[in-house]
């Protein structure tokens, strides 16, 4: 069985549990609400922080921080495939594939792999990168650096 990640889904919880909660109640939805960048930056990996700096996220930047979630799997000897970006620019990879007697327990550290990697190289960029680009197509929402747009 291979295993597919789509690169940007795997946000899940923590979306939501970095949004701005200054204003209260009334920031209901996870799809306007505007991160805070200062707050979701702090204690963030050493390899994302040149990236965070400026508080915005070039497709550059995004890029270069998929290739490396995916050569920080390779170094841990883990085979996957970059597929081709989507129209939006969104990247995705495979892994997997383990057949044999041993096939779970190897698809088990595969994912394992990949959620120390993601979460070394890519997670916060990935996060601020999929804000600026639904932002970007919806003029709704925006980033927040320190509490204001």
């Amino acid at each position: 069985m291979v295993s597919s990640v789509l690169l940007g889904f795997a946000l899940g919880e923590a979306w939501d549990s970095y949004r701005a909660s200054d204003r209260g109640s009334d920031m209901v939805t996870a799809d306007t609400a505007p991160i805070n960048v200062q707050a979701l930056t702090e204690g963030a990996p050493r390899e994302q922080t040149p990236a965070l700096e400026d508080g915005l996220i070039t497709d550059e930047e995004y890029r270069l921080s998929v290739e490396a979630t995916a050569r920080c799997m390779q170094a841990a000897g883990i085979e996957l495939f970059i597929g081709t970006p989507t129209a939006e620019g969104v990247m995705t990879f495979y892994y997997g594939g383990n057949t044999g007697v041993n096939r779970f327990a190897r698809d088990r550290e595969a994912d394992m792999t990949f959620d120390s990697c993601y979460d070394r190289h890519q997670s916060i960029i990935e996060l601020l990168w999929f804000q600026q680009i639904q932002t970007r197509d919806s003029g709704v929402g925006g980033l927040e650096s320190g509490g204001t747009s």
